[in-house]
């Protein structure tokens, strides 16, 4: 009597496998979930969750890491971007077209594109077809890249980093020297206005 009591216990704990309806009336069977398991649909399989809330906030933290980094240096943070981007992208099951495509249309990583490869700031007003072209072709020759896909490639990735941050750090220095020398050229033509005016 006490086996057979120890033994309803047991049933009235386990929980019973639950039964999907699939095409032909036959039944599939999902086992029980445990704690960081949840029951899926799909031709019953179960989901892991238990990293699903650490992923997420990994993710936003890295952000407002780059949040922080841009607000001291931008193409840092455009750096940071691309690292973060480009794997999803470069592992996306969809045509090679495609994820230039969608680099051309997400501005911060299609910057760090344009600003690597040298590309003027007149490229975007080039018909998209030229613009593709280009891209795939400048992917070739500078980086060796026929396929998207190796720009998942973390040496790729640190290769196109590396190049886009040196060309922005010449960019920056151009723009600084050429200030320099009109505010040197404004002060050379307001010393010889005064050094004039004596005369008179």
């Amino acid at each position: 009597r006490h086996s057979k009591r120890a033994a309803h216990l047991r049933n009235l704990r386990a929980p019973r496998p639950a039964r999907l309806r699939q095409a032909g009336n036959q039944n599939t069977q999902i086992q029980p979930a445990d704690s960081h398991y949840e029951r899926g649909t799909n031709r019953g399989q179960v989901t892991k969750l238990s990293d699903f809330g650490t992923n997420i906030t990994a993710k936003f933290r890295r952000q407002q890491f780059e949040v922080a980094v841009g607000e001291q240096d931008q193409s840092m943070r455009l750096a940071l971007n691309a690292e973060r981007a480009l794997p999803e992208l470069a592992e996306a099951n969809v045509s090679d077209n495609t994820k230039w495509l969608r680099v051309m249309g997400n501005p911060p990583l299609r910057q760090v594109f344009e600003m690597a490869m040298g590309l003027p700031n007149s490229f975007s007003q080039l018909d998209i077809e030229k613009q593709l072209e280009e891209f795939k072709d400048r992917a070739n020759r500078q980086f060796d890249v026929s396929d998207f896909a190796e720009f998942g490639q973390p040496e790729m990735q640190q290769k196109l980093v590396h190049r886009f941050l040196a060309r922005s750090q010449i960019q920056e220095i151009q723009v600084a020297s050429s200030a320099n020398i009109a505010v040197s050229l404004l002060e050379n033509a307001a010393n010889f206005a005064r050094s004039q005016s004596s005369f008179f």
